[in-house]
């Protein structure tokens, strides 16, 4: 079968389970806010390491029963859970100190490499804390029948899915948790009480976008509660996993051109990802679960956010293309609840702009990579795979000698991805390597780049997997599936992408 009949059949697929009774009618959704003007709840400051964003998962689950506020959900996130019924074993016969305590090398180690995910508030779906003695003696999320520390030392261990994610961690940490854990994980002694703060894993500060100077004004679009245009209720997060799309018609009513993308967060525990995509729907206002797909909508992506990512600026001579007044757009939120309760929250995405034309270039994205992981056969369980898409720029609207300038990639696949690699293929015959970075599934960063394609260059872009599964694994926008792109910024706008067919639904494709 080729290719292109191998990812329309799986195209149907998709669509046929778009069909869902699990899929709740339209409703209305949260306003666009201006930045600056009053949030419809207290906002809190989110933190995150380097950068950028994209699909994920989807499992969806029904709603719990109680329905808490976003500062309740805050409170129950910030408690560390101690379970009386848990019996912890002592440092040693004398029973020296409470039971409690963590040896003061393990915590620092912990707190230095597992905190940022599985600190006292998990993030991004992370299944348990890991910040107590009790977190590691309770039954693990995965295998109940053992305890949380049997499994930690097997994946800290796990050279082809080391936790954390990316490769092992140095030979000093991993002994003294191989040590610590082989031993029964036991409590620290009264020493270990006093144990001076661990320095966690460097976090940014994401605070709200405000505008840097009187031509730039920022805009918000919040998730809300109610099917209505104008509503500031919160939405209900429910206990599980799932996707939920929001409608908006564009705040602005002038042309402009957006110089940044950033985060308005109250509950980032909960979410892994959002996206911004063009669509061709007029229900400004309201929301619906979706699928991670926007097949038949005209979509475009515009921007996102992913767990470990910050926000996307534009460099000085470029101004990202926006819709036009009066159009509209849909915001894609992941959603990971792990608490076990529904929970009220407004997060929001914001977008910075400036009037349309002020900077020299206007820049646009497309998606690198490929979709076809062997059809419906999908990548082979027990083996590291490749596969590869190379784009062949339409540039639309160029200049015969003029390049095409990429200043940011962002790669994205799910938990089984272990790097990216893009390669320019020159038109002369030479080839040129301009990126191969290792790939964190809970670290999903941008980077700024400078790579100019020329007339008859291409570029190749390749993801490298191991299946450690059991199954074979194709492509989907489950955590559970897998994708090999690679999102790249670059101006002139539409010229790299070349309209190829995408199961993600996006227009801005090129492979």
């Amino acid at each position: 079968m080729s290719k292109g009949g191998s990812l329309m059949m799986m195209a149907a697929a998709l669509v046929v389970g778009c069909g869902s009774d699990e899929r709740p009618g339209m409703s209305t959704t949260v306003p666009m806010v201006q930045a600056g003007a009053q949030a419809p709840a207290p906002q809190a400051q989110a933190t995150a390491t380097q950068t950028a964003t994209m699909p994920v998962g989807i499992a969806e689950s029904p709603p719990a029963a109680s329905q808490p506020t976003a500062s309740d959900a805050a409170q129950l996130a910030e408690t560390p859970v101690s379970d009386p019924g848990i019996e912890l074993p002592s440092a040693d016969e004398s029973g020296a100190m409470a039971q409690s305590t963590l040896p003061c090398n393990v915590a620092t180690i912990m707190t230095g490499r597992c905190g940022q995910c599985h600190g006292a508030s998990t993030v991004g779906g992370a299944p348990m804390s890991l910040t107590t003695l009790e977190d590691f003696h309770k039954p693990s999320y995965s295998d109940p029948a053992r305890l949380v520390y049997e499994l930690v030392q097997e994946r800290i261990n796990d050279e082809a899915r080391p936790m954390p994610p990316g490769s092992l961690m140095p030979d000093p940490d991993l002994s003294v948790l191989n040590t610590w854990l082989g031993a029964g994980a036991k409590s620290g002694t009264v020493a270990d009480a006093n144990c001076p703060a661990a320095e966690a894993v460097p976090t940014i500060e994401m605070e709200p976008e405000t505008a840097r100077d009187p031509n730039e004004e920022c805009f918000e679009l919040r998730m809300h509660g109610a099917q209505s245009p104008g509503d500031t209720s919160e939405y209900t997060i429910e206990s599980g996993e799932y996707y939920n799309c929001f409608y908006y018609k564009v705040p602005w009513d002038k042309p402009v051109e957006g110089t940044r993308f950033g985060n308005a967060f109250e509950n980032e525990a909960l979410l892994h990802h959002w996206l911004l995509y063009t669509t061709n729907s007029t229900a400004g206002g309201t929301f619906e679960r979706c699928t991670g797909s926007h097949i038949g909508d005209n979509s475009q992506l515009l921007a996102g956010w992913a767990v470990g990512g910050r926000d996307v600026e534009m460099p000085p001579q470029a101004g990202f293309e926006l819709p036009p007044p009066g159009s509209h757009v849909l915001v894609e939120w992941h959603l990971f609840n792990t608490t076990g309760r529904s929970v009220g929250d407004s997060s929001g995405i914001q977008v910075c702009t400036i009037p349309k034309g002020t900077r020299e270039h206007t820049a646009t994205m497309a998606t690198l990579g490929t979709e076809d992981f062997n059809g419906f056969l999908g990548m082979p369980p027990g083996v590291e795979s490749t596969f590869s898409g190379t784009c062949r720029p339409s540039r639309q609207g160029m200049n015969a000698g003029d390049p095409i300038h990429i200043f940011t990639f962002l790669p994205h696949m799910h938990k089984l991805g272990r790097s990216m690699r893009s390669v320019v293929n020159r038109g002369g015959g030479a080839t040129e390597e301009v990126f191969n970075k290792p790939f964190d599934f809970n670290q999903q960063i941008h980077y700024e780049v400078a790579v100019d394609l020329f007339p008859g260059d291409t570029i190749t872009s390749t993801c490298t997997f191991f299946n450690n599964t059991g199954a074979s694994v194709a492509y989907g926008p489950s955590s559970e599936q897998e994708m090999c792109y690679q999102f790249a910024i670059s101006y002139p706008a539409g010229a790299l992408k070349n309209g190829a067919f995408g199961l993600n639904g996006a227009t801005n494709n090129c492979w």
